[in-house]
This record gives C-alpha cells, sequence and structure tokens, in this order.
C-alpha cells in the first residue's frame, strides 16, 4: 500500500554501504546557499527526511536552489547562534 502523503518513494532494497555518511554530527558545514551549520540530524535520503516530519511535503520542489537528488545524504543544520535550521544534501556542502 502506497502511503500517498509522501512525494517521493524509496527504492527498494536495503541503503547500499557505500552510501554513509561523509560528515558525522557536530561538524560545522557551509550550504550552498551560504548558511553555516552545525550537524544535528542526518537522514539515509529525502525520503527519510520526510518521514521523519522535518519537511513538509512538496519541500523539495519549492526549493530555489534544488538538492541534486533525492536519492543522497540529507544533513539537518542548525545555526550556530541558535537561530534558525535548514535541511541540505550531502552533494550541497562543504566544511565550513
Amino acid at each position: 500500500m502506497k502511503n500517498t502523503d509522501l512525494d517521493y518513494d524509496r527504492p527498494n532494497g536495503p541503503v547500499p554501504p557505500s552510501r554513509t555518511p561523509k560528515h558525522s554530527f557536530g561538524d560545522v558545514l557551509r550550504s550552498h546557499h551560504d548558511f553555516v551549520g552545525a550537524v544535528d540530524s542526518i537522514y539515509a535520503d529525502y525520503y527519510a527526511a520526510r518521514c521523519s516530519g522535518i519537511v513538509p511535503k512538496g519541500w523539495f520542489e519549492l526549493q530555489t536552489k534544488q538538492p541534486s537528488t533525492k536519492d543522497q545524504i540529507f544533513y539537518g543544520l542548525v545555526a550556530l547562534n541558535g537561530v534558525g535550521a535548514v535541511l541540505v544534501g550531502e552533494n550541497e556542502v562543504k566544511k565550513a
């Protein structure tokens, strides 16, 4: 039975071992929006982030700078000053 609340279906099968996060909790990263924050959550893909409730349905399509793919590791970043948080794909971040 398909969950119609989600706008992305995860591919069948387990997450490949090569998809381990490059960054860990607490790492300070800079997003492609120039947002600098610390990693406070890590998701296996966009589907996992959607299931967690961190973003609403349609979030991916509403982004002005969309992540390169839904099938990548996603990080939740919280601002270093404690004001603001973002969800970014692994391909769109670098160490700050």
